[in-house]
């Protein structure tokens, strides 16, 4: 494991890009031998297979339905059984199940909540199992299905858990892996699960083998991962790692001060009131728009804030038309009046031709552009290391002497804004991921962008856009958008794919299981709390020649880290944890 690359405030990390970068092994699927390692495991017992992000963890569990598909052919009222797939989120059964169709010749259907199954009577589900052989659902559509006795475990060759290391407290899995106590042994199907970070929160490396056993227990599994190493590191993620030092933000101009006062106040007052609410809590989305602000200020400045507010106004208007309820009224209005007086100011202030937008932004936002313009395309495809800093220095200052938004710009033009259309795609050239811990900081990041790249030249190879899972940044109820914004997220994550744009800003709805393309960079934007977040995300830079860079402030530096030092420990202690030579003799389960 290679160390990870402190970088202080005014270094850039050595990026040097090859355009004969390949993504190895992306259309072919011969099995590899780590792969065929762990079906047999899987062929003889309960298995948790633990690899990368990018080595074929998906692919080991078709080889393993393939090799059960016996046992499903038959028709389901003559006997046959049938093969469940189950994942954690929507997006997943689409992409897992298109999978399974691809390489095997297997009927196989896809369920979600948004199909009304949970409206679906024992009839309707009966013609599902006589039609398909393999299904492929959301964990908690099969947790009912066996609560209301639609099926049964028995009437199951197999259970796929796809992100197993969900299986904790009372999560759908581990409800579903309860039913087991109910079934007779000989029925028991066999289980698989596949995960690459076997932890699902904050952990120390001296508790992994307990948190192990406990995940061990509950899939009724055995934990492996391949002995073939050197041969699995070919296709798995071995990203440089680099953490950036940014200074902590100074407010020089006293704006981040005056809307912190405006903001504390006015969610101090919603806070203190005593009234009688009923069901619906009036003060609820006023003071998750009022703080979704507050976040906005601390994460990205008052330019941040400058941009966030609109889209909160915008939402809250839309309550506001809808609601019927007085004191609900009165509390959005509030929100409303407290966002229009912070949009107030910021307009005073940034706008006035004497100053300068960036110092209206943090430092982390200016490292997070340097880190976009060392993957502009140059002639020789390599920039070398601190030097690079100094080279951007001066183009900085010039920006920051000249950027002023203007009022009749800021709502559409940055939307609509596109850079000049690069060249085709080659590998080396950008293609990358900024993880963030919000849904407004993805979209105010993506519009800052934009703002930026106008007077900017050495950010115009950057094509970008944001995915924040279902809703996309919004205060409303969702249910009523979830169907039209879940095909406008795949609809993004499409052209992603195709490389039509080069840069998400994302939060973690991608760090797993979402087929993205192999990206040569990945950006902590918002630090990652835990193990799970820190591996999944760092999976995604899965290029022969990535980058895994973590933005960190002065004050969080230290403890980060720390924290840094047991998620690598964990990774080592995993490993060893899980390997095929720790369980020569192995037996069904």
């Amino acid at each position: 494991m290679e160390p990870v690359i402190p970088l202080a405030k005014n270094e850039s990390p050595n990026i040097c890009r090859n355009p004969k970068d390949t993504n190895v092994g992306d259309t072919t699927f011969t099995p590899r031998t780590y792969q065929v390692e762990l079906l047999e495991a899987a062929l003889k017992q309960n298995t948790i297979v633990c690899l990368q992000t990018g080595t074929g963890k998906t692919f080991i569990a078709v080889m393993l339905i393939k090799e059960l598909a016996h046992q499903i052919r038959k028709p389901y009222n003559v006997g046959g059984k049938r093969t469940l797939f189950l994942v954690n989120t929507v997006p997943l059964v689409n992409q897992q199940a298109e999978v399974i169709r691809k390489h095997t010749n297997l009927e196989v259907g896809k369920y979600i909540g948004a199909m009304n199954v949970d409206l679906w009577q024992k009839d309707k589900w009966l013609e599902e199992f006589e039609k398909y052989q393999v299904l492929v659902m959301t964990c908690q559509i099969f947790k009912d299905i066996l609560q209301h006795g639609f099926m049964g475990l028995s009437k199951v060759n197999l259970i796929v858990f796809d992100e197993c290391h969900h299986a904790t407290k009372n999560h759908p899995y581990r409800e579903v892996m309860r039913f087991f106590d109910t079934c007779p042994k000989t029925d028991y199907p066999r289980v698989m699960g596949l995960t690459a970070a076997i932890l699902n929160g904050k952990c120390v490396p001296e508790q992994l083998e307990d948190r192990l056993c406990d995940l061990e227990l509950t899939l009724r599994s055995t934990a492996e991962t391949a002995n073939d190493v050197a041969g699995m590191s070919r296709y798995g993620t071995r990203p440089k790692e680099y953490i950036i030092h940014c200074g902590d933000y100074k407010d020089e101009s006293g704006l981040f001060k005056d809307i912190s006062n405006i903001l504390t106040q006015a969610l101090h007052f919603i806070s203190d009131y005593a009234g009688e609410t009923d069901d619906r809590d009036p003060r609820l989305q006023p003071k998750q728009a009022l703080s979704e602000c507050f976040s906005t200020l601390n994460t990205i400045g008052p330019l941040g804030v400058k941009i966030v507010v609109p889209m909160l106004v915008n939402e809250l208007e839309k309550l506001e038309k809808h609601e019927y309820m007085e004191m609900h009224r009165v509390f959005l209005q509030l929100a409303l009046t407290t966002l229009r007086w912070v949009k107030a100011i910021c307009d005073q202030k940034i706008n006035k031709k004497d100053q300068t937008s960036l110092e209206y932004v943090p430092h982390k936002v200016v490292r997070l552009l340097e880190v976009l313009r060392e993957f502009r395309p140059t002639e020789h495809m390599e920039v070398n290391g601190p030097s690079s800093c100094d080279l951007h220095k001066e183009h900085v200052n010039g920006l920051a002497n000249s950027m002023v938004i203007d009022d009749q710009d800021e709502d559409s033009a940055d939307e609509d804004y596109e850079p000049p259309m690069a060249p085709s795609f080659v590998e080396g050239d950008l293609c990358g991921v900024v993880f963030v811990e919000k849904r407004y900081t993805a979209a105010v990041l993506n519009k800052l962008l934009r703002h930026f790249q106008k007077l900017d030249p050495t950010l115009q190879h950057v094509k970008s856009d944001y995915i924040t899972g279902q809703g996309r940044a919004t205060l409303a109820n969702r249910s009523v958008q979830t169907e039209s914004q879940s095909k406008k997220q795949e609809e993004i994550l499409r052209r992603f794919r195709r490389h039509e744009t080069n840069l998400l800003f994302a939060t973690s709805v991608i760090e797993e299981g979402v087929d993205v393309p192999r990206c040569n960079v990945v950006v902590r934007f918002d630090l990652p709390q835990h193990y799970r977040s820190y591996t999944q995300s760092k999976g995604r830079a899965r290029a022969a020649t990535s980058y895994y860079i973590m933005l960190t402030n002065d004050s969080e530096s230290e403890d980060f880290q720390e924290m840094l030092h047991q998620f690598r420990e964990i990774d080592k202690v995993a490993e060893a944890e899980t390997s095929l030579s720790n369980h020569p003799n192995l037996s069904i389960v």
